[in-house]
């Protein structure tokens, strides 16, 4: 992580006071983040500060941008009922720039955000009871009924073709083909298991283009570490790190759920045999996540929950596997290899999900109904 010149930095943000430290933030693969501590004249206070990754986010300031109108509608929400269920949302806005933007962009193009740190609240990067799953799962729920009625236009689209399955596994065969780090042969099984995908991703995309899955407004990135919780009550506070808030399904977003939430194994474990889907945190999951959301979903898209699980596990194992042969380009690494056993993670995940894919249906239609979806 490239270290910044933090006062230079931070003296372009509606501050007063004094730079005291900072020390990188986060579990994040994407941005570069610290925790900075800043000295007004009356309080030490703490914020965080973001260097928005502009190999992923190719134009950052459409993602602040988009973040400006969230945040806008959600603030005029702030009365509703549904802002109840995330407390803290109101008032999770980046902190202005000296300029008015929300963001802002130095001389070498590097594009800075600064956000209000969240006191009294806790993330956590993996899920510690099934209360603790049906509780993040709902804050989802709840945050897709807040941008629900978002005004046009639609929101920009961050990462153009983001969760595009099929496009992302044309990349991986573009990417094996070119094998430029001359990885393809230490991972043939999981380029096996991704050629064999083809026909899964084949038939939820036909879902897509022929309209049967509408396309709504989607957080694109719904982990258990981007929902805030209180630490006395545990419930939701609000959702975070909203750079890949644009069009997208709603199912994306419960398909990340079980991706992220539903195995205790780390995502980068490098002995990936004993990971299965725990029917006991799908079951939490589609129940919290329904009960915000589920008067709002479709017939055809509460029947495929469990597909958008395994969908959205297959991408991301194609998106691991691909960084993995061009040279982790794109996820943040910390060891050799990393990449290829994250990929092989969710791969084995998808074998549990096929696996039981008889019994997530039918618990998934046992919840709704019991909720009257």
């Amino acid at each position: 992580m490239r270290k910044p010149d933090f006062p230079d930095v931070l003296q372009h943000f509606e501050l007063s006071g004094h730079f005291e430290s900072a020390d990188p933030y986060g579990s994040g693969h994407i941005n570069d983040t610290w925790l900075i501590r800043f000295i007004h004249s009356d309080a030490r206070k703490r914020y965080v500060l973001q260097r928005i990754n502009d190999y992923v986010f190719r134009n950052p300031i459409q993602v602040a941008e988009n973040i400006d109108r969230i945040c806008g509608h959600i603030g005029e929400r702030a009365e509703s009922d549904l802002s109840a269920h995330l407390p803290g949302q109101r008032d999770f806005s980046p902190i202005p720039a000296r300029n008015g933007d929300s963001c802002w962009q130095a001389t070498g193009g590097d594009v800075w955000r600064l956000w209000p740190f969240v006191y009294g609240a806790r993330t956590v990067n993996s899920v510690e009871s099934t209360d603790q799953a049906r509780e993040a799962a709902a804050a989802f729920g709840w945050f897709q009924r807040l941008v629900e009625d978002l005004p046009e236009p639609p929101l920009h689209e961050t990462i153009p073709g983001f969760h595009d399955t099929l496009s992302r596994l044309d990349r991986f065969r573009q990417a094996l083909e070119n094998d430029v780090e001359n990885r393809a042969g230490s991972c043939g099984q999981e380029i096996e298991f991704a050629l064999a995908s083809e026909s899964h991703i084949t038939r939820f995309s036909s879902l897509v283009t022929s309209g049967a899955l509408p396309v709504r407004v989607a957080h694109n990135d719904a982990k258990i570490n981007n929902v805030m919780l209180d630490e006395k009550t545990e419930k939701a506070f609000c959702v975070i790190d909203l750079d890949t808030v644009m069009p997208g399904l709603a199912l994306f977003d419960f398909g990340d759920m079980i991706r992220t939430m539903t195995v205790p194994t780390a995502e980068d474990a490098i002995d990936p045999g004993a990971i299965t889907i725990d029917m006991e945190l799908y079951a939490a999951i589609t129940e919290g996540y329904l009960g915000a959301v589920g008067e709002m979903l479709s017939p055809t898209e509460i029947e495929h929950l469990p597909s958008a699980g395994r969908i959205i596990t297959i991408e991301t194992g194609l998106r691991f596997l691909t960084d993995y042969l061009e040279g982790d380009r794109y996820f943040r690494t910390s060891r050799t290899d990393q990449n290829l056993d994250r990929c092989r993670s969710q791969f084995a995940l998808v074998r549990s999900i096929n696996a039981q894919m008889d019994a997530l249906q039918s618990l998934t239609a046992e919840v709704a109904r019991h909720i009257e979806c």
